[in-house]
């Protein structure tokens, strides 16, 4: 099994061909681009592109591939190999980053109380 993940733009139209072989047509430079990485992707693994890495954030502890060349594209992709889950104690550090500094919520008291009641 490889796996190939990229985010971005996708069309999907209407389906094509019958019955077991029956698909959906999907168009566009992304998954055109999650194909080249499934290809690129090594048996038993997944490859994500550089901004699939920065929305999943820490949830999983990745391989720089570097920047490759794929056929279709005009430019290096940054590709990332996607080892395993990591071990960040909340899903909420692991998309924000633990040294996230949050704001304080300043002139909230009546909504504070509020939450904190129907909590």
């Amino acid at each position: 099994m490889r796996i190939g993940v990229a985010t971005g733009l996708a069309v999907v139209g209407d389906l094509l061909g019958a019955g077991a072989a029956q698909e959906e047509a999907v168009i566009g430079d992304t998954p055109n681009l999650a194909a080249r990485l499934q290809a690129l992707a090594p048996p038993n693994s997944c490859v994500i592109t550089d901004t699939t890495r920065r929305l999943v954030g820490a949830l999983f502890e990745y391989e720089d591939i570097g920047s490759v060349a794929l056929k279709g594209f005009s430019g290096p992709v940054q590709a990332w190999r996607v080892l395993s889950e990591s071990r960040v104690e909340s899903r909420f550090e692991a998309l924000r980053g633990g040294a996230a500094v949050l704001a304080p919520l300043v002139g909230r008291e009546e909504e504070l109380d509020l939450l904190l009641r129907r909590w």
